[in-house]
């Protein structure tokens, strides 16, 4: 794994720091996080994201719609969504938008995290040599 760059949204800090710190610790992880989904586009653009976990719940705006906008960006950074609020209805919208995976909170576990984690990071690790073959198609997911 090397030098994947995930950016973890969520209201709450607690959430936030104990990923962040859990991740880091794994390796080859350069975690952003974000309090404030309406900063995400952003950060986003500014730091070569490459996976997204984004709770679906927050105040200032709907994780769906930050996903529609991450996708409007860039539509191979990979999403998994995350909520303590499920619901039938949000997951099937979750997917149809975008989002690549689901996990409901609060967490089993955070090895369980990692391990969802770690399928988005092997789908961009394959990806990444699909593109190095063809460097004309490579738009900058990739570095």
């Amino acid at each position: 794994m090397k030098n994947i760059n995930i950016l973890i949204v969520d209201d709450d800090p607690l959430i936030l720091t104990t990923l962040k710190n859990f991740f880091e610790l794994k390796g080859g992880i350069n975690v952003f996080t974000e309090k404030n989904p309406i900063k995400v586009v952003d950060t986003i653009k500014r730091e070569n994201i490459h996976i997204a976990l984004i709770d679906i719940q927050m105040p200032e705006k709907s994780g769906l719609t930050v996903l529609k906008e991450i996708k409007e960006v860039n539509p191979f950074i990979q999403i998994i969504m995350t909520t303590a609020y499920v619901s039938y209805e949000r997951i099937i919208i979750s997917f149809k938008e975008g989002a690549n995976d689901f996990i409901i909170k609060p967490f089993e576990s955070l090895d369980e995290v990692y391990e969802i984690l770690l399928h988005s990071i092997k789908k961009i690790e394959r990806w990444r040599k699909v593109f190095e073959k063809g460097e004309k198609f490579n738009i900058g997911l990739f570095k």
